[in-house]
């Protein structure tokens, strides 16, 4: 969690737009619960991950 912060600190001292996405909540059979995050960037993900698939393809595709 540290290195999410200070990734983003880093991001935004440099003038860039971030976005964090957070899952809220999960149900059934899931890779990553609530609370799993991800920082994406103009040009992709920087760091974290919410369980990769078509879920985590979708998030990074809305935040940028």
């Amino acid at each position: 969690m540290r290195n999410l912060f200070k990734i983003m600190a880093e991001h935004l001292r440099a003038g860039e737009d971030l976005c964090l996405v957070t899952v809220i909540a999960s149900s059934g059979s899931t890779p990553r619960g609530a609370g799993s995050r991800m920082l994406v960037a103009e040009k992709g993900r920087l760091c974290g991950t919410i369980g990769g698939g078509n879920i985590e393809h979708r998030s990074r595709e809305m935040a940028q």
